[in-house]
């Protein structure tokens, strides 16, 4: 007979344990179930080493195309990955298995891409639509970086445009991959190995989001009139009005403005990182854009390329990527070559208004014993024709040993 094995609904034969964390454990359901619409008398069996426990609710199951389900139970860590085995034996034969690891200090990594729409240096800061002294630009028929009033942010928690946006781009332009921040990954320590799991949890696959008017509060150079409460060097600032909302299941932001989200520099990505993240030369990149925009100039009437906005739009964006001197389009300012190939990491504590509603997720159950996270993101690979790039980042609980650490 076949058996289907499922682990808090991974049907992979790999996954992960919660270890047990201020004295509460995390079951999860194994599900089982026969494919070939037979039914048999069956028995689960742990296999771990010496000082790993692993607890299920009952170990004699009948499993037939119905289904049934017993909890199993992480008593300890795991001292290695994948130590964890756990088998459905029908006799001396073992029909499914899985591979299973004890994980503590969980959290989970999202990523994906993003937009910021906003003027860059040397720009004002609350530049409506950028100019020739900057690097970012908006097109015709596109909304200004910052609203019409109150660009300025005199005060904290101001809505002043120039939004950092995980979802829903605003005027998102052509032949650019769409935004989104989902998570990907559950992770856990096992001594001092980090291990990743992209199954096991339904928290995996969630939608992420910032708040409706988080932005980046460098707010640099600065204009006549009023002045921005703060102010901070290029790769050095805060993310102001931050929030963090995984879906439903997750909510919070920081409790102070030195809680917040800082970056501590910019930083040029390594090679493996440019590898990691599909990371092309910024050239090729050009050249690829360029001409796929040089193919929908083309496609347009000579009318339509100077008398329409999609055509007027088309030059300029061409400009930006080099011009096009068959096509009397001169160049114009690039990208920031830097942005393209640099990133930078935002750190912060989210400590307050902390929602958690876990529903099936035992991850998010996990989560609810504590009121602190640590979150850290990576904004990287941005390019002015796209105002858009890459997200990595990370939330998890701030334990007690964390908080230790940070008081060193």
């Amino acid at each position: 007979m076949a058996i289907s094995l499922k682990v808090n609904g991974n049907s992979g034969n790999v996954g992960f344990l919660i270890a047990p964390t201020g004295g509460k454990e995390f079951s999860m359901g194994v599900a089982l179930k026969s494919t070939d619409n037979t039914t048999v008398n069956a028995t689960l069996v742990v296999v771990a080493p010496a000082g790993v426990t692993v607890k299920l609710s009952s170990t004699s199951v009948s499993i037939g195309p119905a289904g049934t389900s017993v909890k199993i139970t992480a008593k300890t860590p795991s001292q290695s990955n994948g130590d964890i085995k756990l088998q459905v034996k029908v006799g001396a034969s073992v029909k499914a298995s899985c591979t299973l690891t004890s994980i503590k200090n969980v959290r989970v990594r999202f990523g994906g891409r993003f937009q910021a729409r906003f003027a860059t240096d040397g720009d004002f800061f609350n530049e409506k639509r950028g100019t020739t002294a900057g690097w970012t630009w908006a097109l015709e028929g596109e909304p200004d970086f910052v609203p019409a009033g109150n660009t300025v942010p005199t005060a904290p928690g101001m809505a002043v445009g120039r939004v950092v946006r995980f979802q829903t781009a605003v005027a998102p332009r052509t032949h650019v991959a769409a935004i989104g921040v989902k998570v990907t990954a559950v992770e856990g320590d096992v001594g001092t190995q980090t291990i990743s799991f992209t199954a096991g949890d339904p928290i995996i696959g969630t939608v992420v989001n910032l708040g409706p008017n988080t932005y980046l509060a460098a707010n640099e150079p600065i204009p006549a009139g009023p002045q921005p409460f703060e102010t901070y060097g290029p790769g050095f600032e805060p993310m102001e009005n931050f929030e963090i909302h995984i879906g439903t299941k997750f909510s919070g932001k920081p409790g102070t403005l030195n809680d917040r989200p800082k970056a501590n520099g910019f930083f040029q990505l390594t090679t493996q990182e440019k590898t990691r993240y599909g990371v092309v030369a910024l050239s090729t990149f050009a050249t690829q854009r360029k001409q796929v925009l040089l193919t929908d100039y083309h496609n347009l009437s000579p009318a339509a390329r100077t008398g329409t906005a999609a055509g007027r739009n088309l030059a300029t964006r061409i400009g930006h990527l080099g011009g096009s001197a068959p096509d009397s389009i001169p160049a114009t300012q690039a990208t920031l070559s830097g942005g393209w190939s640099g990133k930078e990491t935002y750190n912060g504590t989210i400590n307050s208004a902390i929602q958690i509603t876990p529903g099936s997720s035992r991850v998010m159950s996990y989560f609810k014993i504590f009121q602190s996270f640590l979150y850290s993101g990576t904004l990287l690979n941005f390019h002015s024709d796209e105002l858009c790039g890459q997200f990595d980042g990370t939330l998890q609980p701030q334990t007690l040993l964390m908080l230790r650490q940070i008081e060193k």
